[in-house]
Protein backbone atom coordinates (compact mmCIF):
# COMPACT_ATOMS: atom_id res chain seq x y z
CA UNK A 1 0.00 0.00 0.00
CA UNK A 2 1.28 3.46 -0.89
CA UNK A 3 2.20 5.95 1.78
CA UNK A 4 -0.84 8.13 2.46
CA UNK A 5 -0.80 11.82 3.18
CA UNK A 6 -2.53 12.60 6.44
CA UNK A 7 -3.37 16.09 7.58
CA UNK A 8 -4.58 16.83 11.08
CA UNK A 9 -6.36 20.03 12.02
CA UNK A 10 -7.31 20.72 15.64
CA UNK A 11 -10.94 21.76 15.91
CA UNK A 12 -12.07 22.66 19.45
CA UNK A 13 -11.39 19.43 21.37
CA UNK A 14 -11.75 17.23 18.33
CA UNK A 15 -9.36 16.38 15.56
CA UNK A 16 -10.10 16.31 11.87
CA UNK A 17 -8.21 13.89 9.68
CA UNK A 18 -8.11 14.00 5.93
CA UNK A 19 -6.71 10.92 4.25
CA UNK A 20 -6.11 11.05 0.52
CA UNK A 21 -6.54 7.56 -0.89
CA UNK A 22 -7.77 5.56 -3.83
CA UNK A 23 -10.93 3.47 -3.79
CA UNK A 24 -9.03 0.19 -3.65
CA UNK A 25 -7.15 1.41 -0.52
CA UNK A 26 -10.41 1.46 1.48
CA UNK A 27 -12.10 -1.55 3.04
CA UNK A 28 -15.51 -0.03 2.37
CA UNK A 29 -17.60 -2.81 3.92
CA UNK A 30 -15.69 -2.61 7.21
CA UNK A 31 -15.76 1.20 7.16
CA UNK A 32 -19.52 1.42 6.58
CA UNK A 33 -20.28 -1.33 9.11
CA UNK A 34 -18.13 0.45 11.71
CA UNK A 35 -20.02 3.71 11.15
CA UNK A 36 -23.41 1.95 11.34
CA UNK A 37 -22.37 0.19 14.58
CA UNK A 38 -21.76 3.48 16.42
CA UNK A 39 -25.20 3.86 18.06
CA UNK A 40 -25.68 0.11 18.44
CA UNK A 41 -22.60 -0.20 20.68
CA UNK A 42 -21.28 -3.06 18.58
CA UNK A 43 -17.60 -3.35 17.67
CA UNK A 44 -15.90 -2.40 15.51
CA UNK A 45 -17.35 1.09 15.70
CA UNK A 46 -16.26 4.55 14.57
CA UNK A 47 -17.43 7.12 17.11
CA UNK A 48 -16.56 10.17 15.03
CA UNK A 49 -18.45 11.63 12.09
CA UNK A 50 -17.10 10.34 8.80
CA UNK A 51 -17.55 12.01 5.42
CA UNK A 52 -16.40 10.32 2.23
CA UNK A 53 -15.59 12.75 -0.57
CA UNK A 54 -15.40 11.63 -4.18
CA UNK A 55 -13.45 14.33 -5.99
CA UNK A 56 -14.10 12.82 -9.44
CA UNK A 57 -17.89 12.80 -9.03
CA UNK A 58 -17.92 15.88 -6.79
CA UNK A 59 -20.03 14.13 -4.16
CA UNK A 60 -19.96 13.89 -0.37
CA UNK A 61 -21.29 10.72 1.26
CA UNK A 62 -22.25 10.82 4.95
CA UNK A 63 -23.60 7.67 6.62
CA UNK A 64 -24.91 9.19 9.84
CA UNK A 65 -26.01 5.92 11.49
CA UNK A 66 -27.53 2.53 10.72
CA UNK A 67 -30.77 4.19 9.57
CA UNK A 68 -29.58 6.35 6.73
CA UNK A 69 -27.17 8.53 4.85
CA UNK A 70 -26.90 11.81 3.03
CA UNK A 71 -25.31 12.32 -0.35
CA UNK A 72 -24.76 15.89 -1.50
CA UNK A 73 -23.21 17.34 -4.61
CA UNK A 74 -23.06 20.44 -6.75
CA UNK A 75 -22.89 18.09 -9.71
CA UNK A 76 -26.54 17.54 -10.64
CA UNK A 77 -25.81 14.68 -13.06
CA UNK A 78 -24.05 12.65 -10.32
CA UNK A 79 -27.07 13.03 -8.06
CA UNK A 80 -29.55 12.22 -10.82
CA UNK A 81 -27.77 8.94 -11.57
CA UNK A 82 -27.96 7.96 -7.90
CA UNK A 83 -31.59 9.04 -7.65
CA UNK A 84 -32.52 6.90 -10.63
CA UNK A 85 -30.59 3.87 -9.41
CA UNK A 86 -31.83 4.02 -5.79
CA UNK A 87 -35.25 5.63 -6.34
CA UNK A 88 -37.06 3.15 -4.07
CA UNK A 89 -34.70 3.88 -1.18
CA UNK A 90 -35.18 7.67 -1.16
CA UNK A 91 -37.53 9.08 1.48
CA UNK A 92 -40.51 11.00 0.10
CA UNK A 93 -39.41 14.18 1.89
CA UNK A 94 -35.93 13.97 0.37
CA UNK A 95 -37.34 13.31 -3.10
CA UNK A 96 -39.61 16.36 -2.77
CA UNK A 97 -36.73 18.56 -1.59
CA UNK A 98 -34.51 17.32 -4.39
CA UNK A 99 -37.20 17.99 -6.99
CA UNK A 100 -37.82 21.48 -5.54
CA UNK A 101 -34.09 22.22 -5.58
CA UNK A 102 -33.79 21.11 -9.21
CA UNK A 103 -36.72 23.34 -10.20
CA UNK A 104 -35.22 26.34 -8.38
CA UNK A 105 -31.84 25.78 -10.04
CA UNK A 106 -33.37 25.48 -13.49
CA UNK A 107 -35.50 28.60 -12.94
CA UNK A 108 -32.47 30.45 -11.62
CA UNK A 109 -30.40 29.58 -14.70
CA UNK A 110 -33.15 30.82 -16.99
CA UNK A 111 -33.19 34.22 -15.26
CA UNK A 112 -29.42 34.67 -15.57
Amino acid sequence: MKKQEVQSVALLNNAEYIIACKTNDVKEKLLLQSIANRDLHIHPAIEEECYIVNLNKETIFHLYDERGLDIVSNNQSSLQLLQQKFHDWILDIDAACSKKSTIKKSNHSVKE
